[in-house]
């Protein structure tokens, strides 16, 4: 079970209280952001449980300690902090179930910062899921309405082979104290894993606050479901737009004596670019030019003019 929760301020009882949690759940591995917490890692240790930590960087930045139980094979393997440069905080991992590995982000984006998200999708594979406080407000998980910042992660996900998985409730993530609520806490999947992973909540430590994100892994494997698809609508592109972006994006910069990796950059500038300029639309009863049916006539034509030559020659 992989699970993140935004703390807030990590206090001795808040984290006393989440003990019995982690213990309940018998929980695998625990993304917390946890503020001025992670800057002394003498403290909030859970026994039989690694630690891993991303101190803040800046007052914007959080912090995020990272648990892992010490049975599960483990490894690091980047984590940004926010600075000048990086537009995102978040915490990289390879979490080995038996023999598989599965990359997990935790990650955390500070109220009206604009994410750079490249630097996930540099790594993105079949056996991916984030999970993290995005503060994107989006009518798809619930909001009213969709800010910049929902617009963004929207276009992650539609313009990507990344899925949002709802918890099972539907069921707002944040609850203030004076009762207001929100979703701002997200879990995102390759699409590979999707029919393979449950989202619940945990009501957190002092009920109010951020609710506590908890993922598993179903042991069976559902029937087939048709992958979603996402299309470039050409003819609603500014290809003008497109042309000054990619002249200011693809230049020698992207060279690199690793080829594949130089490639890869090149490939999501190019992308990013088009991103900006070209609209990504889901056809609803979408209806490919080549179907069953139409192999099946094929078939059918093909059969009946090799009768028609082989009685020919025979003649």
């Amino acid at each position: 079970m992989f699970s993140f929760w935004n703390a807030g301020g990590l206090t001795n009882d808040k984290f006393t209280e989440l003990k019995t949690i982690v213990l309940n759940n018998d929980l695998d591995v625990m993304g917390i952001k946890c503020g001025a917490a992670a800057d002394n890692k003498e403290y909030f240790n859970l026994n039989d449980y690694q630690k891993f930590v991303l101190k803040r960087s800046r007052q914007i930045a959080s912090g995020i300690i990272v648990f892992v139980k010490l049975s599960l094979k483990t490894k690091l393997i980047a984590s940004r902090q926010m600075t000048t440069d990086d537009k995102l905080e978040f915490v990289q991992m390879h979490i080995w179930r038996q023999d598989t590995p599965i990359r997990v982000f935790f990650l955390y984006n500070p109220l009206n910062n604009k994410p750079d998200f490249d630097c996930i999708l540099l790594n993105w594979d079949s056996k991916s899921l984030i999970l993290g406080d995005f503060k994107a407000p989006s009518t798809r998980w619930g909001y009213m309405a969709t800010s910049c910042i929902g617009s963004i992660v929207e276009n992650l996900i539609d313009s990507n082979p990344i899925d949002f998985i709802e918890n099972e409730e539907n069921s707002p993530t944040f609850l203030s104290y004076s009762g207001g609520v929100s979703h701002p806490d997200l879990l995102l999947t390759h699409p590979a894993l999707s029919d393979r992973v449950q989202n619940k909540l945990i009501d957190s430590p002092g009920g109010a606050g951020h609710k506590i994100l908890l993922s598993s892994f179903i042991k069976y494997r559902p029937s087939y479901r048709e992958p979603k698809r996402t299309y470039w609508n050409l003819k609603s592109a500014n290809w003008a737009k497109f042309k000054n972006l990619t002249n200011e994006v693809l230049t020698d910069s992207l060279i690199m004596p690793n080829f594949e990796y130089s490639s890869r950059l090149f490939t999501l500038s190019a992308l990013k670019c088009a991103s900006f300029c070209i609209p990504r639309e889901q056809q609803k009863k979408y209806n490919p030019f080549w179907d069953e049916n139409l192999q099946k006539l094929k078939k059918d034509r093909d059969e009946a003019r090799e009768r028609e030559s082989s009685q020919h020659w025979t003649v």
